[in-house]
């Protein structure tokens, strides 16, 4: 059966209120010193808080936007606090900002696992980034599920035919493993960054998913000229998952966090392939706190750091939400207005779910 696109029926996206501004060349020069970035970092979120106007009781904006700053990477951080600081006297805008980053990150990420998001995502950011992103994809060939099986093929051989995460041997692969014994399970391939987002094949997700590569380009620039909507199916971003993990791993309630070197927005690769276990909500099903990938088919290259840490990032944004810290919010369907609609924490969780 086809794969079903569940960002198919997806309206457009908010438009960015800044699409065309730039990372400040003031701001770009502190990275490297991380007390004075911190301090600028502070001090624009304080003048956030100080002088934007709420739109209502619950318009928790600069929380929404704080969460974000707080928890990107520095290259994500560097572009959005670049944006908040041009924004930082017109609260309107900054709504639009925060609507944009929940509608063009959040909600694509949680929905794009079989199911149709519950709250729609909001209008589409710039003119032409359609064709930014359209020009810059045009020599990639499409994924497609002939492609993920293979894909799957490739990566439970160089997994050992186990899930990669617990060592579970897969059901269906005993006679490929010597005194293989135990519990054994229904394994997937599961995908870091979502098969879902692959190249485009109807009107509506034409208009939709360059938005979502524009955005995640953006705000997580490490991705650029790695992976794109013609390129999901790379083994860098697939490995062997036991299918009740790729459940969670799929909703985000359960994350890898890389234990290799962060230096500002270029993360290097450790050797080892080490990542801490993180389960957001609660420790549900079997996993080692620290995994460590290795390759039984050298030729296949291992998942990248990379890809992790933006899944990774991702989780604890929304772990921040599930704190109860602030209410994730979306303009209402079918209309660019500013009045805000609460979306719980749970509704956003409920339009998410594994790739299978």
């Amino acid at each position: 059966m086809d794969f079903e696109d569940p960002l198919r029926k997806f309206p457009a996206i908010t438009p960015h209120p800044a699409p065309d501004s730039v990372a400040s060349s003031e701001l770009s020069s502190l990275l490297e010193e991380s007390d004075r970035w911190y301090d600028t970092r502070t001090t624009v979120l304080k003048i956030l808080e100080n002088r934007y106007i709420p739109n209502g009781p619950d318009d928790g904006t600069p929380k929404v936007l704080r969460a974000f700053v707080m928890k990107l990477l520095k290259g994500g951080q560097l572009a959005l606090v670049s944006e908040t600081r041009l924004l930082q006297d017109d609260s309107a805008k900054l709504r639009q900002l925060r609507n944009f980053l929940v509608d063009a990150i959040l909600k694509p990420m949680m929905g794009t696992g079989g199911k149709n998001p519950k709250t729609p995502i909001t209008p589409s950011p710039r003119p032409n980034a359609n064709n930014d992103i359209l020009s810059s994809i045009a020599t990639i060939e499409p994924s497609s599920r002939n492609d993920q099986r293979v894909l799957k093929a490739d990566c439970l051989r160089r997994d050992g035919h186990r899930c990669a995460l617990t060592g579970r041997v897969d059901g269906k692969s005993r006679g490929k493993v010597p005194g293989a014994a135990g519990w054994m399970v229904k394994t997937q391939c599961a995908h870091i960054l979502p098969f879902a987002l692959r190249n485009f094949d109807t009107q509506s997700a034409q208009e939709i998913k360059p938005t979502i590569w524009w955005a995640l380009y953006r705000y997580f620039p490490g991705l650029k000229d790695l992976i794109g909507p013609g390129t999901i199916n790379q083994h860098q971003n697939a490995l062997t998952m036991w299918d009740t993990l790729h459940a969670e791993f799929g909703t985000f309630n359960l994350a890898f966090e890389p234990l290799d070197d962060v230096s500002v927005s270029k993360i290097y690769s450790t050797p080892e392939n080490r990542y801490r276990t993180r389960w957001v909500t609660y420790p549900g099903y079997e996993a080692p706190d620290v995994v460590t990938l290795a390759s039984n088919d050298p030729p296949v290259p291992l998942p990248n750091s990379k890809y992790f840490w933006v899944h990774f990032r991702i989780a604890e944004i929304l772990e921040w939400f599930d704190t109860g810290e602030a209410t994730l919010k979306s303009i209402e369907i079918g209309t660019t207005s500013p009045v805000l609609n609460p979306v719980s924490p749970d509704v956003l969780r409920g339009v998410g779910g594994a790739v299978n």
